[in-house]
Order: structure tokens, then sequence, then C-alpha cells
């Protein structure tokens, strides 16, 4: 990984400092590689990475280029362009690319919940949402109203078709939730509070049954955002009868409260230190935000997550533990760090190499193969010969050189053949 930032750098500092034509030649050969990429892999993670730098590089008249090679309206360009960030883009082209890959986005999710909903449709499905929450997060200001609705509508749509049951044993499904969780929190303000509770009660039982760790961080995103809202506010209860809307709203927080906080302690208690930094950060913003102070109280029960959370908020770490505890630690750390450098080892062993194999030594065949050999080869000679005189007359100097043949294998009696005998 670090090989592959160093080379990152190297590549943007010549595309930075050479001319305008060579950055957007730079630009056009990894968009293509990109594009092309199969699925997800480690090579096609350090491209978009990369890519996703040298567009922040491009001048205008190059950046209006790009758009026009990789129109953004296109369906076969949405798997590009949900690796680049709007944010590199002036204002207008943000705007425009925005809006066309928004709008192809939310056409593909509703055509994947009008189609058949296989389980082998999700790939296109998660490329479109994948785009959406790259819109939303880099250039969500440029969207209309009607723009913004439709993509909400498009995730509470396909909300309803997902459950923890299918999310454990489908890994597109677990994408598509860890896509959707965090595109539901960005529309948080608007979002039904039913809708929110149903969300977070997913969440809290399917941390239970330990999904992936990008399903947790998903997860996370969504949480932070509610301590920008206030749950089952006051207007709800002047829309309907007082005490019914009372009900309601007492009934709604006693279902989502306690899950919210089951969901806030499970991440902070997480085994891995990166989930745990992730949950802590998402549990300060909450916190900063939240009208919801029981929430914050039932997260704190534990005293181990009480004196973690009182570090990092004072920044002095969490540093209690032992010697081997550290050790452990550090070799579980080492051991994600290259986990995915060894699968890319073993994946590439099984290549076939383009390299020539090394010479390798010659294997000595035994004396009587060959002799065997040999003997095989002058027979084949002689009969050649052979032949050549049945289709014509024979040139001057071939009797000079049969006579030759024949002292030869008279040596050959007088000084082997004999001591044999």
């Amino acid at each position: 990984m670090i090989t592959a930032l160093l080379a990152m750098d190297a590549w943007c500092f010549l595309a930075r400092y050479g001319t305008a034509e060579l950055c957007a030649h730079h630009v056009t050969v990894v968009a293509h590689l990109v594009k092309s990429g199969p699925g997800e892999c480690c090579q096609l993670t350090n491209l978009s990475l990369l890519l996703r730098r040298l567009c922040f590089l491009l001048a205008l008249p190059q950046q209006v280029d790009f758009i026009q090679t990789f129109p953004p309206e296109a369906t076969e360009n949405l798997p590009l362009w949900q690796h680049i960030s709007f944010q590199a883009f002036p204002a207008e082209l943000r705007k425009q690319a925005a809006r066309e890959v928004t709008s192809v986005g939310a056409t593909q999710s509703r055509g994947w919940l009008r189609s058949s909903r296989t389980v082998g449709e999700l790939e296109a499905l998660n490329t479109a949402l994948s785009a959406l929450l790259v819109v939303c997060d880099s250039a969500g200001e440029a969207l209309e109203v009607g723009q913004q609705a439709a993509v909400m509508d498009a995730g509470i749509e396909l909300w309803a078709f997902l459950n923890a049951n299918l999310v454990t044993g489908q890994a597109y499904v677990q994408q598509t939730l860890s896509l959707l969780f965090p595109l539901l929190g960005f529309f948080i303000q608007t979002l039904d509070p039913q809708l929110i509770t149903q969300v977070v009660t997913v969440q809290a039982s399917l941390l239970r049954r330990e999904p992936p760790d990008h399903v947790r961080l998903a997860a996370l995103d969504f949480v932070r955002a509610l301590g920008k809202t206030l749950l089952w506010p006051a207007t709800q209860v002047a829309r309907k009868a007082v005490l019914t809307e009372s009900a309601r709203r007492t009934d709604g927080q006693d279902r989502v409260l306690p899950s919210l906080s089951s969901v806030f302690a499970a991440l902070l208690a997480d085994r891995s230190w990166l989930l745990q930094q992730h949950a802590l950060e998402a549990f300060t913003q909450f916190a900063e935000g939240t009208n919801h102070e029981d929430v914050i109280l039932q997260c704190l029960r534990s005293e181990d997550t009480k004196d973690r959370v009182v570090s990092f908020l004072e920044k002095t770490g969490f540093v209690d533990e032992t010697a081997a505890a550290r050790v452990e630690r550090v070799k579980q750390e080492k051991g994600i760090f290259w986990g995915s450098s060894a699968r890319v080892l073993s994946e590439e062993a099984q290549w076939p190499s383009s390299e020539p194999s090394s010479k390798r030594a010659r294997h000595e065949r035994p004396l009587e193969e060959e002799y065997r050999s040999a003997v095989r080869a002058a027979r084949a000679a002689l009969e050649a010969v052979g032949a050549l005189l049945q289709t014509g007359p024979a040139p001057d100097w071939l009797p000079v050189e049969v006579l030759r043949l024949q002292e030869q294998v008279d040596e050959l009696k007088r000084c082997g053949l004999q001591d044999e005998a």
C-alpha cells in the first residue's frame, strides 16, 4: 500500500508539472483502465484513487474534453464516475455532471425495482448507488429539489426490499446496504421518523450477527447523522389528535432509542481498533448535536467504554493494555494490513507469467539411451539419402562422402565394438 501511494505521488507530480495536454493524457489512460477494471480488487482501488487525484490537476479546457469523452449521462460510464469527486470541476461543470449522473443513477435504481430484482443484477445497482452517493457527498448542493427527492425516494423504495437475513449471506446485498445507509443519512432531515426507526432497528439486529466491517462503518455514517435531527418533533403532534400522536411518539421513542444505544454500544466495543476509532468520532458528533441525552447515558454504562470515550475526548489515548495484549494487537493489525497484499500475491502466482522461465540444468540421460538416439539419427540420415537416390542421379561428391562414412564405421568397429567382444 505504501509503495502504491508513493507511485501515486510521483505520477501526480509528473502530471502537475508537465503540460496540460500531458496531464489530460494521463487522466484519459487511467480513466480507461478504471472503466474496464474487473470488479473490486486492490489494483482497481489504487487506480481509482489516482484518477480522483489527477482530476483536480486538469485545466478547464481539458475538463470539458474529459466530460465529452466520458459523458456522465451514459450508463456505461457510471463505473467511472463513481470514483470521481465532483469538487474537481468548476461550479457550472460540476452542476452539469452531477445532475446527469443523478438522473442516470436514479433511473437505473428504479429500473432494478421494476425488474425481476435478482441478486445477479445487484452489481449494476450498487454501481448506480455508489455514483449517487458520490454526487451527494461532493455536489449535493448542485442538485435540484426534484432530483434530491428522486434520489431519496429510490433509496426508500430499495430499503423496503432488504432485510437482515439477506444481508447475512449475500455479498452484493451487503454492499447495497452499506451504500444505502449513508445515502439515507444524507437526507436524514426529511426522512420519516418511522423509517428512521426501521433502519436503526435493523442495524441493531444486524450488528448481533457480526456483519463485515464495511457494513458496520456504513451503519456509523447513518447513526452519526441522527445527531442533527430531533426524532418525532413537536410539529408532528399538531397534525392529528394530540393523544394519538403523543402515543405514537412515545411508542416510537421506546423502540428507536434503545436500538440506537445498542448500535453505538456495539460499535464502541468493537474488537477492531479502526472501527473503534470511527465509532468514537461518530459518537462524539452525535453527542454534540443530539437532544436525546438518554442515548448517551445508555451507551456509557460500560466502564471500559466510558474510559475509552473520555480518553478520546481528552486526546490522551487509551493505553491501558498489557505488553502481551499490545503484542497481540500489533499482530492483528499487521495481519489486516498485509492480508490484502497476500491475496494479491497469491492471485498473481496463479497467473501465467509473461517472462520466460529460468533456464534449468539439463538432466543427463542414461548412456544407453544416448547410444540409441545417435544410431536412430544415423539410420534416418542413411534412409533419407537412399530416398533421394531413387528420385534422381547422385552428385559427383556423394561416393567420396559414402566412403568416408564407411571408414568411420570401420573405425568404430575397431575401437569400440571389438573391445566389447
